[in-house]
Order: structure tokens, then sequence, then C-alpha cells
């Protein structure tokens, strides 16, 4: 396998501009349903996430203080310090970050078609279509294709890797 020391700055641009393009529907699918607030409190959702992620995912991943996929190794070698890069796969630096991070990602969709069923409205349905289509199923095919397929951390060990690509890491 190839993988990255550091990923490009194409593949970067890619999933960086997909994570932003899929939170600022969801944003948007929050600002149909509720207004201003709702929105704000789902973009400070998605920033807290952001930093739980870097602290209990990206200090131990060997993308740490590098340009891995999407940025946040660079990010979290300035805001925290290295951690054991033995420890990235384990199951309880993982269980603080996984269910607020798979979610953020479903909460739009999950309330957005309750308040689709509460008041028809196209916008709403047609906005959950669009984060449908670039949120979860483009976020997944990017990782699948771009992403995971040339991760060193996969091969080293991830869980996410061995789901992407179908088989196991080196542990």
């Amino acid at each position: 396998m190839n993988s990255y020391e550091k990923y490009p700055i194409n593949i970067l641009a890619i999933t960086s501009i997909s994570t932003l393009i899929s939170y600022l529907i969801g944003a948007g699918i929050f600002y149909l349903i509720g207004g201003y607030f709702f929105s704000l409190t789902y973009v400070i959702l998605v920033v807290f996430m952001f930093g739980l992620s870097m602290r209990f995912r990206c200090t131990y991943c060997y993308y740490f203080g590098k340009c891995c996929s999407t940025g946040l190794g660079l990010l979290a070698g300035i805001l925290f310090k290295q951690r054991d890069r033995e420890e990235f796969s384990n199951p309880k630096n993982i269980a603080k970050v996984a269910p607020l991070s798979f979610g953020l990602l479903f909460v739009p969709l999950i309330f957005g078609l309750i308040f689709v069923f509460i008041k028809f409205s196209w916008i709403l349905l047609i906005a959950m279509f669009l984060y449908f289509l670039i949120a979860v199923n483009g976020g997944f095919l990017i990782r699948k294709n771009l992403v995971c397929k040339n991760c060193k951390q996969g091969e080293i060990g991830c869980p996410a890797y061995e789901g992407m690509t179908g088989s196991r890491t080196a542990k």
C-alpha cells in the first residue's frame, strides 16, 4: 500500500470543502427548523466535536502535527501535546468522540425528518437530500476512496481504516 507521510493539498482541499459544505447545509437545516438559535447551537456542537476529536484522536495519530486529510493533525499539533501513538485504537479514547461525531453527522437528517412530518417544507426536504448526498454519502465515498486507502495510521492500526477498506491493520 502507498500511504502518505503527509496528505497532498488536493485531498485536504476536497475533504475540507466537502466538510464545510456539509456543516453549512446542516446549519441551514437547523435554521429552517428553528432559526438562528438552533443553527448556532448546531455550529457550537460541531466546533466542540472538532475539539474533542483533536484531543482524543489526533493527539494519538501518526499525523499529529502533520498535514492529514482534514488538516486537524496540524491544528492539534498547535493546540495539544502529542500522546502515545499505541493508544490510537484504544476504545476508551474512541468512545469519547465517536458518539458525538457520528451523532452530529445524522442529527440534521433526524431532526429534519421529524420537522418535515410536523410541517412539510420542500426547502427543508431538498436541504436534507443535499445534506445526505454531500455529508453522508459523499463523506463516506471520500474517506473510502481518497483518505483511508492512503492513510499511514491505517497501516499501523485504525478501526475506521478496517471498516472502510475491509482489511485488518497491523497491531
